[in-house]
């Protein structure tokens, strides 16, 4: 989704939207223990906003995942959008 200018500085704005609001309970979550997994995954995303070079063609999931994987977080299996039970 990062791979403009434009495109990039939207999703950083929106990242960091995001984390000012979670930081602030304003979205209530299901989620008991807290929003520190999300604003884990957002700190991780914008600093795979900083490194990503979308000139050599790779797309920014493909530069974020391992990124997620070094530090633990889980990342799907599957591509986004596909059902686990889809044959």
């Amino acid at each position: 989704m990062s791979n403009s200018d434009k495109a990039k500085a939207g999703m950083i704005a929106s990242k960091l939207t995001l984390l000012e609001r979670l930081g602030t309970n304003y979205y209530p979550l299901a989620n008991t223990d807290g929003p520190g997994g999300i604003i884990r995954f957002l700190e991780i995303s914008l600093a795979a906003e900083r490194t990503f070079a979308p000139e050599t063609g790779q797309l920014f999931e493909d530069h974020l995942e391992p990124m997620l994987k070094k530090t633990g977080s889980p990342v799907r299996d599957r591509p986004i959008g596909r059902s686990r039970h889809a044959a």
